[in-house]
Protein backbone atom coordinates (compact mmCIF):
# COMPACT_ATOMS: atom_id res chain seq x y z
CA UNK A 1 0.00 0.00 0.00
CA UNK A 2 2.82 2.40 0.85
CA UNK A 3 4.42 1.64 -2.54
CA UNK A 4 1.16 2.38 -4.39
CA UNK A 5 0.71 5.64 -2.48
CA UNK A 6 4.32 6.57 -3.28
CA UNK A 7 3.79 5.90 -6.99
CA UNK A 8 0.60 8.01 -6.97
CA UNK A 9 2.39 10.91 -5.23
CA UNK A 10 5.32 10.74 -7.67
CA UNK A 11 2.88 10.63 -10.61
CA UNK A 12 1.00 13.75 -9.41
CA UNK A 13 4.22 15.63 -8.63
CA UNK A 14 5.64 14.77 -12.04
CA UNK A 15 2.46 16.02 -13.78
CA UNK A 16 2.34 19.14 -11.64
CA UNK A 17 5.87 20.24 -12.50
CA UNK A 18 6.11 18.94 -16.06
CA UNK A 19 3.07 20.73 -17.52
CA UNK A 20 4.10 23.22 -20.17
CA UNK A 21 3.95 26.79 -18.98
CA UNK A 22 1.70 29.06 -21.02
CA UNK A 23 3.81 31.80 -22.56
CA UNK A 24 2.29 34.87 -24.16
CA UNK A 25 3.00 35.98 -27.71
CA UNK A 26 4.04 39.46 -26.56
CA UNK A 27 5.70 38.58 -23.23
CA UNK A 28 3.66 41.30 -21.55
CA UNK A 29 0.99 43.95 -21.99
CA UNK A 30 1.05 46.02 -25.19
CA UNK A 31 -0.68 49.14 -26.46
CA UNK A 32 -0.30 49.07 -30.23
CA UNK A 33 -1.92 51.02 -33.05
CA UNK A 34 -2.14 50.33 -36.77
CA UNK A 35 -3.76 52.56 -39.38
CA UNK A 36 -6.46 51.37 -41.76
CA UNK A 37 -7.58 53.11 -44.94
CA UNK A 38 -10.35 51.65 -47.11
CA UNK A 39 -11.00 52.60 -50.73
CA UNK A 40 -14.06 51.36 -52.62
CA UNK A 41 -14.22 52.10 -56.34
CA UNK A 42 -11.62 54.84 -55.89
CA UNK A 43 -13.43 56.56 -52.99
CA UNK A 44 -12.14 56.59 -49.45
CA UNK A 45 -14.76 55.11 -47.10
CA UNK A 46 -14.94 54.57 -43.37
CA UNK A 47 -15.43 51.22 -41.77
CA UNK A 48 -17.65 51.35 -38.67
CA UNK A 49 -15.85 53.14 -35.89
CA UNK A 50 -18.51 54.44 -33.55
CA UNK A 51 -18.92 52.51 -30.33
CA UNK A 52 -22.41 51.41 -29.32
CA UNK A 53 -24.12 53.74 -26.85
CA UNK A 54 -22.56 53.32 -23.43
CA UNK A 55 -19.47 51.54 -24.77
CA UNK A 56 -15.93 52.92 -24.80
CA UNK A 57 -14.90 51.22 -28.06
CA UNK A 58 -16.14 49.14 -30.99
CA UNK A 59 -14.86 45.57 -30.96
CA UNK A 60 -13.20 43.55 -28.23
CA UNK A 61 -11.12 44.76 -25.28
CA UNK A 62 -7.97 43.30 -26.91
CA UNK A 63 -8.73 44.29 -30.52
CA UNK A 64 -10.90 47.32 -31.23
CA UNK A 65 -11.27 50.80 -32.62
CA UNK A 66 -12.38 54.16 -31.35
CA UNK A 67 -13.57 57.00 -33.57
CA UNK A 68 -10.00 57.52 -34.79
CA UNK A 69 -9.59 55.10 -37.75
CA UNK A 70 -6.93 53.15 -35.86
CA UNK A 71 -6.77 49.49 -35.02
CA UNK A 72 -6.09 49.32 -31.28
CA UNK A 73 -4.40 46.29 -29.73
CA UNK A 74 -4.37 46.66 -25.98
CA UNK A 75 -3.51 44.02 -23.40
CA UNK A 76 -1.54 40.82 -23.20
CA UNK A 77 -1.61 38.75 -26.36
CA UNK A 78 -1.53 35.03 -25.64
CA UNK A 79 -1.89 33.81 -29.23
CA UNK A 80 -0.92 35.72 -32.36
CA UNK A 81 -4.09 34.39 -34.01
CA UNK A 82 -6.04 36.69 -31.66
CA UNK A 83 -4.71 39.80 -33.41
CA UNK A 84 -5.03 38.96 -37.10
CA UNK A 85 -6.54 41.45 -39.52
CA UNK A 86 -9.44 39.03 -40.06
CA UNK A 87 -10.06 38.89 -36.29
CA UNK A 88 -10.16 42.71 -36.23
CA UNK A 89 -12.67 42.92 -39.07
CA UNK A 90 -14.82 40.28 -37.33
CA UNK A 91 -14.58 42.21 -34.03
CA UNK A 92 -15.93 45.39 -35.63
CA UNK A 93 -18.51 43.35 -37.59
CA UNK A 94 -17.33 44.16 -41.12
CA UNK A 95 -17.73 41.35 -43.68
CA UNK A 96 -14.25 40.62 -45.01
CA UNK A 97 -12.49 37.75 -46.76
CA UNK A 98 -9.82 37.47 -49.41
CA UNK A 99 -12.53 38.15 -52.00
CA UNK A 100 -15.12 40.25 -50.10
CA UNK A 101 -15.19 43.62 -48.38
CA UNK A 102 -18.51 44.80 -46.99
CA UNK A 103 -21.05 44.13 -49.76
CA UNK A 104 -18.43 44.13 -52.53
CA UNK A 105 -17.21 40.82 -53.97
CA UNK A 106 -14.48 39.98 -56.45
CA UNK A 107 -15.54 40.27 -60.09
CA UNK A 108 -18.18 42.85 -59.21
CA UNK A 109 -18.09 46.18 -60.96
CA UNK A 110 -17.62 49.79 -60.02
CA UNK A 111 -18.86 52.52 -62.33
CA UNK A 112 -15.83 51.89 -64.56
CA UNK A 113 -17.39 48.71 -66.01
CA UNK A 114 -14.28 46.67 -65.21
CA UNK A 115 -14.15 43.51 -63.11
CA UNK A 116 -12.90 44.54 -59.66
CA UNK A 117 -11.04 42.69 -56.90
CA UNK A 118 -10.33 43.04 -53.20
CA UNK A 119 -6.68 43.93 -52.60
CA UNK A 120 -4.88 44.49 -49.31
CA UNK A 121 -1.57 46.32 -48.94
CA UNK A 122 0.32 46.17 -45.66
CA UNK A 123 3.13 48.66 -45.27
CA UNK A 124 3.05 49.20 -49.04
CA UNK A 125 3.26 45.52 -50.03
CA UNK A 126 0.33 43.53 -51.37
CA UNK A 127 -0.71 40.75 -49.01
CA UNK A 128 -2.42 37.72 -50.53
CA UNK A 129 -3.65 36.21 -47.24
CA UNK A 130 -4.76 39.27 -45.27
CA UNK A 131 -7.29 37.53 -42.99
CA UNK A 132 -4.40 35.69 -41.34
CA UNK A 133 -1.99 38.62 -41.21
CA UNK A 134 -0.88 39.31 -37.63
CA UNK A 135 -1.27 43.05 -37.04
CA UNK A 136 1.77 44.79 -35.56
CA UNK A 137 2.38 48.17 -33.98
CA UNK A 138 2.59 51.00 -36.54
CA UNK A 139 1.36 48.86 -39.47
CA UNK A 140 -0.22 50.78 -42.33
CA UNK A 141 -3.03 48.72 -43.84
CA UNK A 142 -4.79 49.74 -47.03
CA UNK A 143 -7.79 47.80 -48.21
CA UNK A 144 -8.91 48.41 -51.79
CA UNK A 145 -11.75 47.27 -53.97
CA UNK A 146 -10.72 48.24 -57.48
Amino acid sequence: IIGIIGVIIIYFLFNLFSEPKLESYTKGVVHWHASLDVFICGNKVDVPKEAPVGEHHLGLPLLHTHADRLIHIEGQIWKKEDITFGAYMDAINVPFSNDTIMEYKNDGMCNDGKSNKVKVFINGEENFNPRNYVVKDKDKIELRYE
